[in-house]
């Protein structure tokens, strides 16, 4: 389904696809290293998902 909207939004703004992607990756990142670490998500910034 996202990735639909990234092809609708490619042909509009390009700049909003660049973000939207990096913020997808950095999703993805801190999922990563939730699962390989065990620790909390969003640490830092003491926000704590369970």
């Amino acid at each position: 389904m996202e990735q639909s909207y990234i092809r609708h939004f490619l042909k509009r703004d390009k700049k909003l696809v660049y973000a939207i992607q990096k913020q997808e990756e950095w999703r993805q990142k801190q999922i990563d290293t939730y699962y390989r670490t065990g620790r909390p998500l969003y640490f830092k910034d003491k926000k704590i998902i369970e």
